[in-house]
C-alpha cells in the first residue's frame, strides 16, 4: 500500500492519499495507534477529500463522548486474537454468537477451505466518534505442512450492514437471494463475499464443470467461498431442498 501511494502520488492521481488511509486501519487494527495517526495525518496533508472525518477519528472525544463500552470482550472474539480465531474457525466450524454483542468485537461470520487456500469474514467496527461503522474483513489462510497459517495481514474489507438492526441483511438483499459484496485473492485463487436470505442454506462454486457445494453456515447472512485457482466461476445459492434459487 505504500509503494502504491509512492506510485500514485508520482502520476499525480487524486486518490492515492486513500492508500495512506488504509494503511492507517491496518496498523490501527493491530494496536499501532502512532502509526494510524501518522499515516491518517500524511493522508490529511496529502489532500485526502474525506479529511474532516479522518480529523474527527483522530481528534479525542469530548466529556460527553465517554467511553461507556465494557473494556473486556470473550478471547474467541477479541480482535486481537483474529488470525487464531479464524485458524479455530477453520478446525471446528463457528463459534456460537455470545449473549451480548458490542461494537468492540471481532466476529467470525462465514468461512470457505478449499485445497491449498482458506478464507474467514469477520464482522469489525470503525469507530467514528460516537458511531461505530459496521465492516466485513475478509482474513485469507493457506495450508502449510498441514496447517493452516495467516496468508499475510494486509486484510481487505467492505462496507457491511449493522447486525443490530439488521440482523439478517434483508435490506441490503433488496428482495434477491444473494448478492456480492466484494472480493479478493489469495494464492492463486480468488475471494468474493456478500449476504445471503435465510432460505439459502448451502453455497457452491461452479468452475471448469465442476461443482462445490457446501453446506452455509453463517452468522448475520454472510458468506463467503474461496477457489483453488482464478478464472470464470458461479457462485450458486441453493436452498433447503437442492434447489438452487439465484447464481452470480
Amino acid at each position: 500500500m505504500r509503494a502504491a501511494y509512492r506510485a500514485g502520488t508520482a502520476k499525480s492521481v487524486r486518490e492515492a492519499p486513500y492508500a495512506l488511509v488504509m494503511i492507517g486501519r491496518v496498523l490501527r487494527d493491530h494496536g499501532d495507534l502512532d502509526g494510524w495517526r501518522e499515516a491518517w495525518q500524511q493522508a490529511i496533508d496529502a489532500g485526502f477529500e474525506y479529511a474532516d472525518e479522518l480529523r474527527d477519528e483522530l481528534s479525542p472525544p469530548g466529556e460527553d463522548e465517554e467511553d461507556d463500552e465494557p473494556a473486556e470482550v470473550p478471547a474467541e472474539f477479541d480482535p486481537r486474537n483474529v488470525a487464531r480465531t479464524g485458524i479455530a474457525v477453520l478446525e471446528n466450524g463457528l463459534p456460537p454468537l455470545p449473549e451480548e454483542l458490542t461494537p468492540r468485537m471481532a466476529v467470525p461470520m462465514a468461512y470457505w477451505t478449499a485445497r491449498e487456500g482458506a478464507a474467514v469474514l469477520f464482522l469489525r467496527f470503525h469507530r467514528h466518534r460516537r458511531a461505530w461503522d459496521p465492516w466485513a474483513i475478509v482474513a485469507a489462510f493457506t495450508m502449510r505442512d498441514g496447517q493452516w497459517t495467516v496468508t499475510d495481514t494486509h486484510w481487505h474489507g467492505t462496507d457491511f450492514h449493522d447486525p443490530f438492526t439488521d440482523p439478517s441483511g434483508l435490506h441490503g438483499l433488496g428482495g434477491e437471494a444473494i448478492v456480492y459484496s466484494g472480493s479478493s485473492s489469495g494464492d492463486g485463487g480468488t475471494i468474493p463475499h456478500g449476504i445471503a436470505a435465510p432460505t439459502v442454506k448451502s453455497l457452491a462454486i461452479i468452475q471448469d464443470g465442476h461443482e462445490d457445494r457446501r453446506l452455509l453456515d453463517s452468522h448475520f447472512g454472510a458468506w463467503i467461498v474461496r477457489t483453488d485457482k482464478p478464472g470464470p466461476f458461479r457462485v450458486a445459492a441453493i436452498d433447503e431442498n437442492g434447489s438452487t434459487l439465484d447464481e452470480i
